[in-house]
């Protein structure tokens, strides 16, 4: 949503805002091999030959302003500009990211786009939705260029649209979330949501999920409607009275710590609160503070995750961006990785045979082995629980991500959701 727009004006196609191109520069590692040339053993010193200057490469990344979570741009380009800096080498080539506000509406979206092809952009990153994102492809191929489609998740791809080429997997999450909430948090729920209707496949997801291993929805509260300010004592109240086995909140950004922040307050400490992914992720765990200890909440990744590459992850960018990494850090982290792996196999060319590179690369991410495209990574329910001097959210289970067909289908055969962007509600973008 646009700084400028009034509440009540808000639509699907006036959530972005325009903005300007913002230009960084990082090394990654050579691509090439230096030769060198051989001389007789009698002649003199053997001469080294100047290694091949390679051009710099520009790599365009789009992605929507928020002013609910203002943080996406900076968490998504910092997980890139870690993982390309990670690997040093002598004689590496120049990598040039360059940020675009995605703008208003899809059409702004493709001018944004086709200046980026315009401007010489080797490949293009897109935080985009399964829709826009399908019409952007497109429209590379058309240049000849590469394009890459990342998301959340958060609204499950219809018939006629492609699967993001790399995503949270948040709808999937909450699927499974919901059936092991319903077996571990209790069977009587009481559901909470901003007014927002971006990422409203993943609140369905999760409903389906919980109704579906038996549970009930006691009762469900929209906040943060347009054009009121946010009274929460209302639904607390309500909630307080009903008396659920738990809450579940599907809130991002400042909505959700204002959500967490109330409910801390409302004296509900024997109700448990769980929630969408992004409803305490690391992006506002410092802003929450012990306000979000205990709150569980399911997705891909989890700063806990005890993997090898994940601790080097969350370390290595602690250190570099002296915060925590939240879960877009991680998927522009090992998005980068794929980009790295794609330039390596086509010898630094991002041409055709990038492309089919790209699409076969298959590497070690903090979440495991990824790759472009549909992937069956496990998915973790997650808890809020200190770690040291700070808070985090550690894996205490894993779940199932696989619904059945006729859940699968009732979520296709809802009404479709979202903003251009579909990353509200449901995430904290």
């Amino acid at each position: 949503m646009s700084e400028n727009l009034k509440p009540e004006r808000i639509s699907r196609r006036n959530f972005l805002k325009t903005a300007g191109m913002a230009t960084g520069a990082l090394t990654i590692p050579p691509l090439l091999s230096a030769t060198l040339s051989a001389a007789p053993a009698e002649a003199a010193p053997k001469r080294r030959r100047k290694r091949r200057k390679l051009p710099p490469l520009d790599v365009a990344v789009l992605a929507p302003p928020s002013r609910i979570c203002p943080s996406l741009g900076r968490d998504l380009t910092s997980g890139m500009r870690l993982r390309f800096a990670q690997t040093r080498a002598s004689g590496g080539r120049t990598l040039r990211l360059k940020f675009a506000d995605a703008g208003i509406g899809e059409g702004r979206a493709m001018q944004t786009a086709e200046k980026a092809i315009e401007g010489g952009a080797a490949l293009t990153v897109g935080f985009v939705p399964p829709r826009l994102a399908a019409n952007l492809a497109a429209a590379f191929e058309k240049k000849n260029k590469a394009f890459i489609a990342l998301d959340t998740g958060a609204d499950i791809a219809r018939r006629d649209e492609p699967e993001s080429s790399n995503s949270l997997l948040l709808w999937r999450s909450e699927f499974a979330f919901g059936g092991w909430a319903a077996k571990n948090l209790g069977q009587r729920a009481v559901t909470s949501a901003s007014a927002y209707d971006g990422g409203f496949d993943a609140y369905h997801a999760f409903r389906l999920g919980f109704e579906g291993a038996g549970g009930e929805m006691l009762g469900e509260h929209i906040t943060h409607l347009p054009g009121r300010s946010p009274d929460l004592s209302v639904p607390l109240s309500e909630m307080k009275q009903t008396a659920p086995d738990f809450v579940y909140a599907a809130y991002c950004g400042k909505h959700a710590v204002e959500f967490v922040g109330a409910y801390a307050k409302a004296d509900l400490e024997n109700i448990p609160l769980a929630g969408s992914a992004f409803l305490a992720d690391e992006c506002i765990l410092a802003e929450l503070g012990a306000s979000a200890l205990g709150i569980k909440t399911c997705l891909s990744w989890a700063s806990g995750l005890q993997t090898a590459a994940n601790r080097r992850f969350v370390a290595e960018y602690r250190k570099k961006e002296r915060r925590a990494p939240g879960a877009v850090a991680a998927l522009g982290y090992e998005t980068a990785a794929m980009i790295s792996a794609a330039l390596e196999a086509s010898k630094g060319n991002p041409n055709a045979r990038f492309r089919t590179a790209l699409a076969n690369a298959s590497i070690i991410a903090p979440r495991g082995r990824v790759k472009m495209g549909p992937t069956n990574l496990p998915v973790h329910i997650r808890e809020v629980r200190r770690s040291g001097k700070t808070i985090a959210n550690a894996v205490i289970a894993r779940a199932s991500a696989n619904g059945s067909e006729e859940s699968l289908a009732a979520l296709r055969g809802s009404p479709k959701t979202g903003w251009l962007n579909t990353y509200l509600t449901a995430g904290c973008l």
